[in-house]
């Protein structure tokens, strides 16, 4: 079981024993963290999930030592792919809004908030408990990042990068760099250049086939 005191909103959390007895959810009962307010005992403001919802209320206002994390918390965003429980009340919601489902049937998310999933261009959720995660959205590739360096531009506008410049990581960093060469070497201008592109060809292949003796 994970467990953290960092809980943070979209968190699927279940309640622990030490909830007052008088309270009206209980333990092993779950919900999401809807909202986290600054400051009190209390900060974290929890849907409960529909099934546990008593006379109308489904909103808990609890602290840190009231819940934890469940095993089953992995995040449902945009771009999931989800299937509807195999509950008598969650596939009751399957086949009222989408008839033409089965049982297993698989749906892509297209926009998911901290307590609903929405899919197409419906402007109507579903409590995101419904569901459970079939496949997570595919990882976006990270942009190549970019390489700046500085550059000697001498009298005649001749540029004389060196051999091997120095890359910096960002470009106010080599800015800064340009600035202390002109600094310390009054008459000369040193001019940044950042990458804008990245260009590569596959090395060939080696193919080896042995021959019979």
């Amino acid at each position: 079981m994970t467990t953290t005191k960092n809980f943070k909103v979209g968190d699927k959390v279940r309640f622990l024993d030490t909830l007052p007895a008088h309270w009206w959810f209980k333990q092993g009962q779950t919900g999401v963290i809807a909202s986290v307010r600054a400051g009190g005992t209390l900060p974290f403001i929890v849907e409960v999930d529909p099934e546990f919802h008593v006379s109308g209320h489904g909103r808990a206002f609890v602290g840190p030592k009231h819940i934890e994390l469940t095993s089953s918390s992995a995040q449902i965003e945009q771009g999931s792919v989800v299937r509807f429980k195999d509950t008598v009340e969650d596939q009751a919601a399957r086949r009222r809004c989408f008839p033409d489902s089965t049982k297993g049937s698989t749906f892509t998310v297209t926009r998911a908030g901290p307590t609903f999933v929405y899919f197409g261009g419906s402007l109507s959720g579903f409590y995101r408990t419904r569901f459970e995660l079939v496949q997570a959205p595919a990882p976006v590739a990270a942009a190549p990042s970019r390489s700046h360096i500085v550059v000697l531009k001498d009298a005649s506008g001749q540029l004389k990068p060196a051999s091997k410049p120095f890359i910096h990581e960002t470009s106010e960093a080599a800015e800064r760099e340009a600035a202390r060469l002109a600094e310390a070497n009054p008459g000369n201008t040193f001019v940044v250049f950042s990458s804008s592109l990245e260009a590569a060809a596959p090395k060939p292949s080696v193919s080896i086939t042995k021959h019979a003796a």
